[in-house]
């Protein structure tokens, strides 16, 4: 039997399966341990956007590769993002654009076995982290102080600017 590739298929429904089993496992563990000093709190669609970008800022300015406490904070965010848009209604004008957006990440860099969402998904609150991951964010990183304007890291941050500016006008 083929086991589809989910992320070439529906990478929104991959995405919102995995916030989905995420919100679970976190709901079951938050009996267990208190918060944790860095986690991110509970904050609206915008907010969290507004703290990837901060992360995509922090980013183009240094490269972050090998800290784990960053890159688990960024990957924190973006779980959050993932949960917010399984409340986000497809008739929403904001759908459209947060989809492209998440497409965005769920396919950079192209042609690549695992995308730069996977492991933002994949590797949080770990104390490690894969090689490939830590090569990914030291070339995007790279790619930004090589040629800004056409980085993914610029179209990232231009993204989440539109999609702020389209919810604060809803």
């Amino acid at each position: 039997m083929k086991i589809k590739n989910p992320r070439t298929k529906n990478p929104t429904l991959a995405a919102q399966i995995l916030a989905l089993i995420k919100k679970t496992l976190d709901a079951l563990l938050h009996h267990t341990k208190g918060r944790e000093e860095n986690e991110v709190t509970i904050a609206t669609p915008s907010e969290n956007l507004f703290f990837l970008k901060n992360a995509f800022d922090t980013l183009k300015k240094e490269d972050r590769n090998q800290d784990v406490p960053f890159l688990n904070h960024m990957s924190e965010i973006w779980h959050h993002i993932l949960e917010d848009s399984l409340h986000i209604q497809r008739s929403d004008p904001f759908w459209i654009p947060f989809q492209n957006f998440l497409e965005d990440l769920q396919t950079y860099p192209p042609d690549e076995e695992h995308s730069f969402a996977y492991y933002l998904t994949e590797y949080t609150g770990q104390q490690w982290l894969p090689f490939p991951y830590m090569d990914l964010v030291h070339q995007i990183h790279l790619d930004y102080l090589n040629n800004p304007k056409a980085s993914a890291l610029e179209r990232w941050t231009t993204q989440i600017d539109e999609l702020r500016t389209i919810l604060a006008s809803s």
